[in-house]
């Protein structure tokens, strides 16, 4: 009798399967004839823990609608050659996803618009100008500096242009990565020891979270119905990203509080060793005989006139520069320039009625930049490049 319910069971176990089986390959057949994706463009690499999947594409339609390729050296941006062609003067964005920019066509981002307008920059000529971009969204400055070393010198740049966006990256440099983001992505950093800056990971390449978490991305990267399932768990998500944000940083004890003084211990450190990060960076530049250029980005909140009274009211502050000053004289102390692009987005935004951040498809004011954000943003660069003579 208990063989018999034991055969049952089992049968009834395999015919489970055999449907589950049966369904997933139905569902991956309609997606992929219906031609539905909802790619996921990171992987892993064992020293800059997340990065850009090489070869992987589809269209990005979360936040703006763009069609997004990562090239075979897994970054954003068209095929480069290692070897820098003669007559060639070569730029390398460092920087987040306002860099990376998946919100808006390649030809659309800031990166390609500076490479076109500085071609016509006098100071530049006979040379050709290359802009090659490294930006991977999620990235602090520690992944930025660890980029640089391990796949940016192969380049052989003649500058090094850093976006800095205040909104987060204070917080992605700072060591206690499990106070504001889930263990399983991975992540260097770098903490201070005796006032000097030490490398650290909070992950381990063949630990088990990792060799989930590689899993997970083996198979969203494979399987369409698996693409399905993550698109709709990050939509469902999206709906507590809210609470989850401001749980997190008021655990980590930063966030807003970034657009005025420091006011706590954990907001000093995190100060310190971003500064710390970008003197290194600066450095590590002037070694390999290139130059170094720092660009702030906009925080929607600093832009919108509605988001800014309530900000400065949250904070009791009068001004929400306070990154930009603080980045500004640590620039003019280290010898290196700093571009703010705060002043004239703010200006601008208040002369014209369109937005610089935010798309049709979110919120109009919220968000990245969009094409009038990273046109504008390119203006301001190149302009600052061209004239410049401690950039050239």
């Amino acid at each position: 009798m208990r063989q018999e319910k034991l055969k049952y069971l089992a049968k009834l176990a395999l015919l489970v399967l055999m449907g589950i089986f049966g369904s997933f390959l139905i569902s991956e057949a309609g997606l992929r004839l219906m031609n539905i994706s909802y790619p996921v463009f990171h992987g892993f690499d064992p020293v800059r823990g997340r990065i850009l999947e090489p070869g992987m594409e589809g269209w990005f339609r979360y936040e703006g609608n763009a069609y997004v390729k990562i090239n075979s050296a897994g970054f954003r941006d068209v095929e480069h050659p290692l070897q820098k062609p003669k007559g060639t003067y070569r730029i390398l964005l460092l920087g987040d996803s306002y860099t990376e920019a998946r919100q808006v066509s390649l030809e659309n981002t800031f990166g390609r618009k500076v490479e076109q307008q500085l071609q016509s920059c006098e100071r530049l000529l006979p040379h050709l100008v290359e802009v090659i971009n490294f930006g991977v969204p999620g990235y602090g400055n520690a992944e930025e500096l660890i980029t640089l070393r391990s796949r940016g010198w192969a380049y052989d740049p003649d500058l090094v242009l850093t976006m800095f966006f205040s909104g987060n990256d204070l917080i992605d440099n700072f060591p206690r990565a499990e106070l504001r983001e889930p263990a399983y992505i991975p992540r260097p950093y770098f903490h201070l020891d005796q006032g000097e800056l030490k490398l650290a990971y909070n992950f381990q390449e063949w630990s088990p979270p990792i060799l989930k978490y590689r899993l997970l991305l083996w198979g969203v990267h494979n399987f369409r119905t698996l693409e399905l399932l993550n698109q709709a768990n990050r939509v469902l998500a999206a709906r507590h990203i809210g609470d989850s944000q401001e749980n997190l940083s008021s655990r980590a004890g930063l966030a807003d509080f970034v657009y005025a003084p420091p006011q706590t211990p954990i907001h000093r450190e995190a100060w310190d060793i971003t500064e710390g990060i970008l003197k290194l960076m600066h450095q590590e530049v002037l070694k390999h005989g290139a130059n170094f250029f720092l660009v702030t980005a906009t925080s929607p909140d600093q832009i919108d006139q509605e988001e800014r009274i309530l900000l400065k009211e949250r904070l009791a502050t009068k001004k929400l520069d306070y990154p930009e000053q603080r980045l500004r004289a640590l620039g003019e102390i280290e010898g290196f320039p700093v571009l703010n692009l705060l002043y004239d987005f703010q200006q601008y935004a208040e002369q014209h009625p369109a937005h610089l951040h935010g798309f049709s498809n979110t919120k109009l004011g919220a968000g990245h930049w969009n094409e009038q954000g990273h046109e504008l943003a390119a203006q301001l660069i190149s302009k600052r490049i061209c004239q410049d003579p401690s950039i050239l």
